[in-house]
Protein backbone atom coordinates (compact mmCIF):
# COMPACT_ATOMS: atom_id res chain seq x y z
CA UNK A 1 0.00 0.00 0.00
CA UNK A 2 1.11 3.63 -0.66
CA UNK A 3 0.27 4.79 3.08
CA UNK A 4 1.85 8.75 1.71
CA UNK A 5 -1.21 8.81 -0.22
CA UNK A 6 -3.39 7.16 1.94
CA UNK A 7 -2.99 9.78 4.49
CA UNK A 8 -4.63 12.39 2.33
CA UNK A 9 -7.90 10.24 2.87
CA UNK A 10 -8.19 11.73 6.42
CA UNK A 11 -7.89 15.56 5.57
CA UNK A 12 -4.19 15.57 7.01
CA UNK A 13 -0.80 16.36 5.33
CA UNK A 14 1.07 13.55 7.33
CA UNK A 15 3.50 13.41 4.41
CA UNK A 16 5.54 16.38 5.97
CA UNK A 17 6.37 14.82 9.52
CA UNK A 18 7.10 11.38 8.19
CA UNK A 19 11.16 10.95 7.97
CA UNK A 20 12.38 8.52 5.49
CA UNK A 21 12.88 5.08 6.71
CA UNK A 22 10.43 5.53 9.50
CA UNK A 23 7.57 3.02 9.66
CA UNK A 24 4.24 4.58 8.66
CA UNK A 25 0.64 3.27 10.37
CA UNK A 26 -2.12 3.38 7.60
CA UNK A 27 -4.82 6.26 8.85
CA UNK A 28 -7.99 5.35 10.43
CA UNK A 29 -10.26 6.22 8.05
CA UNK A 30 -8.46 3.79 5.36
CA UNK A 31 -8.29 1.10 7.70
CA UNK A 32 -12.10 1.67 8.17
CA UNK A 33 -12.50 1.83 4.47
CA UNK A 34 -10.52 -1.56 3.95
CA UNK A 35 -12.34 -3.42 6.10
CA UNK A 36 -16.18 -2.55 5.03
CA UNK A 37 -15.00 -3.28 1.36
CA UNK A 38 -13.81 -6.70 2.68
CA UNK A 39 -17.24 -7.00 4.62
CA UNK A 40 -19.42 -5.97 1.78
CA UNK A 41 -17.29 -8.64 -0.95
CA UNK A 42 -17.56 -11.45 1.81
CA UNK A 43 -21.51 -10.83 2.25
CA UNK A 44 -22.66 -11.23 -1.51
CA UNK A 45 -24.27 -8.17 -1.01
CA UNK A 46 -27.97 -8.26 -3.12
CA UNK A 47 -27.06 -4.42 -3.64
CA UNK A 48 -24.19 -5.80 -6.58
CA UNK A 49 -27.45 -7.24 -8.28
CA UNK A 50 -25.91 -10.58 -8.28
CA UNK A 51 -27.47 -12.20 -5.34
CA UNK A 52 -31.40 -13.84 -5.11
CA UNK A 53 -34.00 -11.80 -4.53
CA UNK A 54 -37.06 -12.04 -2.99
CA UNK A 55 -40.15 -12.39 -5.76
CA UNK A 56 -37.44 -12.38 -8.88
CA UNK A 57 -36.13 -14.98 -10.99
CA UNK A 58 -32.54 -15.86 -10.20
CA UNK A 59 -29.48 -18.41 -11.51
CA UNK A 60 -26.99 -19.07 -9.91
CA UNK A 61 -23.01 -20.21 -10.89
CA UNK A 62 -24.14 -23.76 -11.91
CA UNK A 63 -26.88 -22.86 -14.02
CA UNK A 64 -29.85 -23.90 -11.83
CA UNK A 65 -32.38 -21.86 -12.47
CA UNK A 66 -34.87 -20.70 -9.56
CA UNK A 67 -38.24 -19.05 -9.66
CA UNK A 68 -40.64 -17.41 -6.74
CA UNK A 69 -43.09 -19.46 -4.76
CA UNK A 70 -46.50 -17.79 -3.35
CA UNK A 71 -46.28 -17.68 0.74
CA UNK A 72 -42.81 -19.17 0.31
CA UNK A 73 -39.37 -17.26 1.93
CA UNK A 74 -37.52 -19.31 -0.66
CA UNK A 75 -36.59 -19.62 -4.61
CA UNK A 76 -37.57 -23.03 -5.95
CA UNK A 77 -35.27 -24.31 -8.29
CA UNK A 78 -36.73 -24.90 -11.73
CA UNK A 79 -35.52 -28.37 -11.92
CA UNK A 80 -34.32 -31.67 -10.17
CA UNK A 81 -30.76 -31.23 -9.33
CA UNK A 82 -28.95 -32.24 -11.78
CA UNK A 83 -26.16 -35.18 -12.64
CA UNK A 84 -24.01 -32.22 -13.93
CA UNK A 85 -24.45 -30.29 -10.48
CA UNK A 86 -23.96 -32.66 -8.82
CA UNK A 87 -21.12 -34.14 -10.29
CA UNK A 88 -19.31 -30.42 -9.34
CA UNK A 89 -20.07 -31.16 -5.72
CA UNK A 90 -18.42 -34.61 -5.64
CA UNK A 91 -15.42 -33.11 -7.62
CA UNK A 92 -14.98 -30.11 -6.01
CA UNK A 93 -15.30 -32.28 -2.32
CA UNK A 94 -14.28 -35.78 -3.34
CA UNK A 95 -17.41 -35.95 -0.96
CA UNK A 96 -18.38 -40.25 -0.99
CA UNK A 97 -21.45 -40.33 -2.79
CA UNK A 98 -21.36 -44.50 -3.74
CA UNK A 99 -21.46 -45.33 -7.40
CA UNK A 100 -24.82 -45.54 -8.00
CA UNK A 101 -25.44 -41.71 -9.11
CA UNK A 102 -22.87 -42.23 -11.89
CA UNK A 103 -24.26 -45.89 -12.67
CA UNK A 104 -28.07 -45.79 -12.14
CA UNK A 105 -28.14 -49.34 -13.75
CA UNK A 106 -25.95 -50.90 -11.64
CA UNK A 107 -27.83 -48.97 -8.73
CA UNK A 108 -30.82 -50.41 -9.95
CA UNK A 109 -30.26 -53.64 -9.70
CA UNK A 110 -32.17 -56.23 -7.46
CA UNK A 111 -35.46 -53.73 -8.36
CA UNK A 112 -36.69 -57.12 -10.34
CA UNK A 113 -35.88 -54.12 -13.52
CA UNK A 114 -35.55 -56.11 -17.21
CA UNK A 115 -31.25 -56.31 -17.25
CA UNK A 116 -31.42 -55.91 -20.81
CA UNK A 117 -32.67 -52.66 -20.25
CA UNK A 118 -30.52 -49.32 -20.82
CA UNK A 119 -30.76 -46.90 -17.84
CA UNK A 120 -28.17 -44.36 -18.85
CA UNK A 121 -27.77 -40.41 -17.49
CA UNK A 122 -26.32 -38.02 -19.07
CA UNK A 123 -25.25 -34.36 -17.41
CA UNK A 124 -29.03 -33.14 -18.13
CA UNK A 125 -31.45 -36.17 -16.33
CA UNK A 126 -31.47 -35.88 -12.66
CA UNK A 127 -29.25 -37.28 -10.30
CA UNK A 128 -30.22 -40.38 -8.62
CA UNK A 129 -29.43 -42.89 -5.95
CA UNK A 130 -28.50 -39.78 -3.46
CA UNK A 131 -29.66 -40.29 0.05
CA UNK A 132 -31.43 -37.53 2.02
CA UNK A 133 -27.84 -37.05 3.79
CA UNK A 134 -25.89 -36.57 -0.11
CA UNK A 135 -28.50 -34.24 -0.65
CA UNK A 136 -27.99 -32.22 2.49
CA UNK A 137 -24.13 -32.13 2.14
CA UNK A 138 -25.06 -31.10 -2.01
CA UNK A 139 -26.56 -27.84 -0.37
CA UNK A 140 -23.94 -27.06 2.26
CA UNK A 141 -21.45 -27.24 0.18
CA UNK A 142 -23.13 -25.12 -2.82
CA UNK A 143 -24.22 -22.47 -0.24
CA UNK A 144 -20.39 -21.77 1.42
CA UNK A 145 -19.17 -21.96 -2.61
CA UNK A 146 -21.92 -19.21 -3.44
CA UNK A 147 -21.01 -17.27 -0.22
CA UNK A 148 -17.13 -17.35 -0.92
CA UNK A 149 -17.58 -16.08 -4.47
CA UNK A 150 -19.94 -13.57 -3.22
CA UNK A 151 -23.33 -14.51 -4.97
CA UNK A 152 -25.31 -15.23 -1.48
CA UNK A 153 -25.24 -12.91 1.76
CA UNK A 154 -24.61 -14.57 4.95
CA UNK A 155 -28.16 -14.83 6.03
CA UNK A 156 -28.91 -16.43 2.38
CA UNK A 157 -28.36 -20.72 1.66
CA UNK A 158 -29.33 -23.62 -0.19
CA UNK A 159 -31.01 -26.57 1.44
CA UNK A 160 -34.51 -28.91 0.50
CA UNK A 161 -37.35 -27.89 0.44
CA UNK A 162 -39.70 -28.47 3.62
CA UNK A 163 -42.72 -30.29 3.74
CA UNK A 164 -44.94 -27.31 3.29
CA UNK A 165 -42.88 -25.46 0.28
CA UNK A 166 -43.09 -28.23 -1.40
CA UNK A 167 -47.33 -28.31 -1.14
CA UNK A 168 -46.73 -24.60 -1.58
CA UNK A 169 -45.14 -25.08 -4.93
CA UNK A 170 -47.16 -28.03 -5.95
CA UNK A 171 -49.97 -25.69 -5.60
CA UNK A 172 -52.12 -27.37 -3.05
CA UNK A 173 -54.19 -25.30 -0.31
CA UNK A 174 -52.94 -24.95 3.34
CA UNK A 175 -53.17 -28.74 4.66
CA UNK A 176 -54.11 -29.66 8.46
CA UNK A 177 -51.83 -31.70 10.78
CA UNK A 178 -48.37 -31.31 12.42
CA UNK A 179 -46.11 -33.85 10.45
CA UNK A 180 -46.10 -35.22 6.68
CA UNK A 181 -47.39 -38.19 7.93
CA UNK A 182 -50.86 -36.48 9.39
CA UNK A 183 -51.08 -34.41 5.93
CA UNK A 184 -50.96 -37.53 3.78
CA UNK A 185 -53.41 -37.72 1.08
CA UNK A 186 -55.79 -34.94 3.35
CA UNK A 187 -56.56 -33.46 0.11
CA UNK A 188 -57.68 -35.64 -2.81
CA UNK A 189 -58.45 -35.24 -6.26
CA UNK A 190 -55.68 -32.31 -7.10
CA UNK A 191 -52.31 -33.50 -9.21
CA UNK A 192 -49.54 -31.66 -10.58
CA UNK A 193 -51.16 -31.24 -13.78
CA UNK A 194 -54.32 -30.12 -12.45
CA UNK A 195 -58.08 -31.78 -11.79
CA UNK A 196 -58.31 -35.60 -12.78
CA UNK A 197 -57.05 -38.74 -13.45
CA UNK A 198 -55.52 -39.93 -15.83
CA UNK A 199 -53.04 -37.59 -16.66
CA UNK A 200 -52.84 -35.38 -19.74
CA UNK A 201 -50.20 -36.17 -22.38
CA UNK A 202 -46.98 -34.79 -21.71
CA UNK A 203 -47.99 -34.08 -17.64
CA UNK A 204 -44.67 -36.10 -16.78
CA UNK A 205 -42.66 -39.19 -16.46
CA UNK A 206 -44.84 -41.89 -14.98
CA UNK A 207 -44.79 -45.59 -15.48
CA UNK A 208 -47.33 -45.76 -18.78
CA UNK A 209 -47.92 -48.54 -20.85
CA UNK A 210 -45.28 -50.31 -22.04
CA UNK A 211 -42.27 -49.44 -19.62
CA UNK A 212 -42.91 -52.91 -17.37
CA UNK A 213 -43.91 -51.23 -13.96
CA UNK A 214 -46.70 -52.42 -11.88
CA UNK A 215 -49.54 -49.56 -11.19
CA UNK A 216 -48.94 -48.96 -15.05
CA UNK A 217 -51.47 -46.22 -16.25
CA UNK A 218 -53.77 -47.52 -19.34
CA UNK A 219 -53.22 -45.47 -22.76
CA UNK A 220 -50.33 -43.34 -21.24
CA UNK A 221 -46.99 -43.02 -22.44
CA UNK A 222 -44.36 -40.57 -21.72
CA UNK A 223 -41.56 -41.91 -24.22
CA UNK A 224 -39.34 -42.81 -21.13
CA UNK A 225 -38.51 -46.13 -19.18
CA UNK A 226 -36.65 -44.47 -16.58
CA UNK A 227 -35.76 -41.13 -15.68
CA UNK A 228 -35.90 -38.08 -18.44
CA UNK A 229 -33.89 -34.82 -19.17
CA UNK A 230 -35.02 -32.63 -16.66
CA UNK A 231 -37.65 -29.82 -18.35
CA UNK A 232 -38.52 -32.67 -20.60
CA UNK A 233 -42.85 -32.25 -19.91
CA UNK A 234 -45.10 -29.52 -19.12
CA UNK A 235 -44.18 -26.61 -16.55
CA UNK A 236 -46.27 -25.92 -13.99
CA UNK A 237 -47.64 -22.56 -13.10
CA UNK A 238 -45.19 -21.24 -11.33
CA UNK A 239 -42.13 -22.68 -13.85
CA UNK A 240 -41.28 -25.40 -12.37
CA UNK A 241 -40.84 -28.98 -13.71
CA UNK A 242 -41.27 -32.52 -12.61
CA UNK A 243 -42.88 -31.87 -9.25
CA UNK A 244 -45.05 -35.13 -10.50
CA UNK A 245 -42.87 -37.88 -11.73
CA UNK A 246 -39.52 -38.42 -12.60
CA UNK A 247 -37.52 -39.51 -9.11
CA UNK A 248 -38.95 -39.33 -5.80
CA UNK A 249 -37.48 -35.63 -4.28
CA UNK A 250 -36.93 -36.10 -0.53
CA UNK A 251 -37.79 -32.71 1.37
CA UNK A 252 -36.29 -31.71 4.97
CA UNK A 253 -38.84 -33.10 7.19
CA UNK A 254 -39.24 -35.77 9.36
CA UNK A 255 -41.88 -37.75 8.05
CA UNK A 256 -43.43 -37.77 11.81
CA UNK A 257 -42.71 -38.26 15.40
CA UNK A 258 -40.72 -41.53 15.38
CA UNK A 259 -37.85 -39.56 13.13
CA UNK A 260 -36.49 -42.44 11.59
CA UNK A 261 -37.85 -41.16 7.85
CA UNK A 262 -37.46 -38.43 6.40
CA UNK A 263 -40.60 -37.42 4.01
CA UNK A 264 -40.37 -37.76 0.14
CA UNK A 265 -42.71 -36.38 -2.37
CA UNK A 266 -44.11 -36.68 -6.29
CA UNK A 267 -43.44 -39.71 -7.05
CA UNK A 268 -41.22 -41.00 -9.50
CA UNK A 269 -40.63 -42.55 -13.55
CA UNK A 270 -42.09 -45.71 -12.02
CA UNK A 271 -45.55 -45.03 -10.41
CA UNK A 272 -48.68 -44.67 -11.94
CA UNK A 273 -50.94 -45.96 -9.53
CA UNK A 274 -53.88 -42.95 -8.54
CA UNK A 275 -53.07 -42.99 -4.68
CA UNK A 276 -49.61 -42.28 -5.12
CA UNK A 277 -49.83 -39.64 -8.04
CA UNK A 278 -51.93 -37.33 -6.00
CA UNK A 279 -50.37 -33.73 -4.81
CA UNK A 280 -50.89 -34.65 -1.36
CA UNK A 281 -49.20 -38.31 -1.52
CA UNK A 282 -46.06 -38.44 1.06
CA UNK A 283 -43.84 -41.74 1.36
CA UNK A 284 -41.50 -42.47 4.65
CA UNK A 285 -37.53 -42.50 3.39
CA UNK A 286 -35.02 -43.91 5.76
CA UNK A 287 -32.13 -40.95 5.46
CA UNK A 288 -29.26 -42.95 4.40
CA UNK A 289 -31.14 -45.17 1.97
CA UNK A 290 -30.07 -44.63 -1.86
CA UNK A 291 -32.86 -45.91 -4.16
CA UNK A 292 -32.28 -45.83 -8.35
CA UNK A 293 -35.78 -43.61 -8.72
CA UNK A 294 -34.93 -41.34 -5.70
CA UNK A 295 -33.49 -37.57 -6.32
CA UNK A 296 -33.58 -33.76 -4.69
CA UNK A 297 -34.44 -30.37 -5.52
CA UNK A 298 -32.74 -27.37 -4.12
CA UNK A 299 -34.65 -24.10 -2.72
CA UNK A 300 -32.61 -20.82 -1.87
CA UNK A 301 -33.57 -18.52 0.74
CA UNK A 302 -34.17 -14.75 0.31
CA UNK A 303 -35.78 -14.18 2.97
CA UNK A 304 -36.60 -15.05 6.61
CA UNK A 305 -35.49 -18.70 6.14
CA UNK A 306 -38.90 -21.24 6.65
CA UNK A 307 -36.83 -23.17 9.68
CA UNK A 308 -39.65 -23.13 12.34
CA UNK A 309 -41.53 -25.15 10.09
CA UNK A 310 -38.60 -27.97 10.72
CA UNK A 311 -39.14 -27.25 14.51
CA UNK A 312 -42.48 -28.73 15.32
CA UNK A 313 -43.58 -31.83 16.53
CA UNK A 314 -41.55 -34.45 15.16
CA UNK A 315 -39.60 -31.86 12.87
CA UNK A 316 -35.96 -33.06 14.14
CA UNK A 317 -32.99 -31.22 13.36
CA UNK A 318 -33.31 -27.68 11.49
CA UNK A 319 -31.41 -27.04 8.89
CA UNK A 320 -29.42 -24.89 10.85
CA UNK A 321 -28.05 -27.24 12.79
CA UNK A 322 -27.41 -28.83 9.44
CA UNK A 323 -25.43 -26.42 7.43
CA UNK A 324 -23.95 -25.20 10.93
CA UNK A 325 -22.32 -28.28 11.79
CA UNK A 326 -19.37 -30.71 10.17
CA UNK A 327 -16.77 -29.57 7.63
CA UNK A 328 -17.01 -26.71 5.52
CA UNK A 329 -16.69 -28.38 2.11
CA UNK A 330 -14.77 -25.45 0.38
CA UNK A 331 -11.68 -25.86 0.90
CA UNK A 332 -11.29 -29.92 0.60
CA UNK A 333 -7.79 -30.23 1.54
CA UNK A 334 -7.97 -27.91 4.69
CA UNK A 335 -11.01 -29.24 5.51
CA UNK A 336 -9.14 -32.81 5.45
CA UNK A 337 -6.12 -32.01 7.42
CA UNK A 338 -8.21 -30.00 10.10
CA UNK A 339 -11.35 -32.08 10.89
CA UNK A 340 -11.51 -35.62 8.68
CA UNK A 341 -10.16 -38.43 9.57
CA UNK A 342 -8.04 -40.62 7.09
CA UNK A 343 -11.30 -42.18 4.20
CA UNK A 344 -13.52 -40.32 6.26
CA UNK A 345 -15.84 -37.80 3.94
CA UNK A 346 -18.85 -35.78 5.40
CA UNK A 347 -21.94 -37.52 5.20
CA UNK A 348 -20.29 -40.86 5.79
CA UNK A 349 -20.47 -41.19 9.43
CA UNK A 350 -24.56 -40.48 8.82
CA UNK A 351 -24.83 -42.93 5.99
CA UNK A 352 -23.08 -45.47 8.13
CA UNK A 353 -25.80 -44.81 11.09
CA UNK A 354 -28.61 -45.01 9.15
CA UNK A 355 -27.50 -48.20 7.49
CA UNK A 356 -26.97 -49.94 10.89
CA UNK A 357 -30.23 -48.75 12.12
CA UNK A 358 -32.03 -49.79 8.72
CA UNK A 359 -33.59 -52.89 10.83
CA UNK A 360 -35.34 -50.22 12.82
CA UNK A 361 -36.28 -48.13 10.14
CA UNK A 362 -37.79 -50.26 7.75
CA UNK A 363 -40.82 -51.64 10.57
CA UNK A 364 -41.20 -48.26 10.86
CA UNK A 365 -41.94 -47.75 7.13
CA UNK A 366 -44.40 -50.85 6.62
CA UNK A 367 -46.54 -49.40 10.29
CA UNK A 368 -46.71 -45.86 8.28
CA UNK A 369 -47.96 -47.88 5.33
CA UNK A 370 -49.92 -49.82 7.63
CA UNK A 371 -51.79 -46.61 8.68
CA UNK A 372 -52.41 -45.95 5.25
CA UNK A 373 -55.03 -48.21 4.48
CA UNK A 374 -57.85 -46.06 4.64
CA UNK A 375 -56.96 -44.50 1.65
CA UNK A 376 -56.65 -45.58 -2.20
CA UNK A 377 -55.45 -48.96 -2.32
CA UNK A 378 -51.95 -48.70 -4.06
CA UNK A 379 -50.38 -51.85 -6.02
CA UNK A 380 -47.13 -53.78 -4.50
CA UNK A 381 -43.62 -52.99 -5.94
CA UNK A 382 -43.83 -49.78 -6.80
CA UNK A 383 -40.63 -48.90 -4.39
CA UNK A 384 -42.56 -46.23 -2.54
Amino acid sequence: MDYEKAAALDGSDKRKSVKPGSPVKAPRVCSVLLVFTAVLAGAGDSRNGSGPKPGEPWENSLGMKFVPAPGANVLFCIWETRVQDFEAFVKATSYNAGEGWRAPGVASRGFNIDQDAVFSQTPLHPVTSVSWNDAVAFCRWLTEKERAEGKLSAGQEFRLPTDAEWSQAVGLPAESGATPEDKDRKIENVYPWGGGYPPPKGSGNYSGEGDGWSGAINGYADGAKFTAKVGSYTVNRLGIYDLGGNVWEWCSDWYNAEREARAIRGASFNQGAIGRLVSSYRAPKPPGVRDFNLGFRCVVTVGASARADLQGPGQGSSVASITSTGPSLVSRKAVMSRTWSARERPGAASVRASASSGAIARPSFRAATAKKASGPALPANTHS
